[in-house]
């Protein structure tokens, strides 16, 4: 299954990063009204999430552009 273009081959970490997203921007969103514990515990356990998201969008993005120059320059 080829990309149709080989540069923005995705790379797992990316696919990671967009599920952490998902669970901190949804549990920031739907845990204060079913938890009772402080907003702030959840508040913080969500920003801590984003930023482990980003951290893994980032390295995924920079890591799968890599792999797509290396495949290419070795099928060239």
């Amino acid at each position: 299954m080829g990309s149709r273009y080989p540069r923005y081959r995705r790379h797992p970490l990316v696919w990671v990063g967009l599920i952490l997203l998902t669970v901190a921007i949804l549990g920031r969103w739907l845990l204060p009204g079913v938890l009772h514990i402080p907003n702030v515990a959840i508040q913080i356990t969500g920003v801590v999430l984003q930023g482990l998201a980003i951290a893994c969008l980032l390295l995924g993005i920079i890591k799968g552009g890599r792999r797509a120059e290396q495949e290419q320059s070795q099928g060239s």
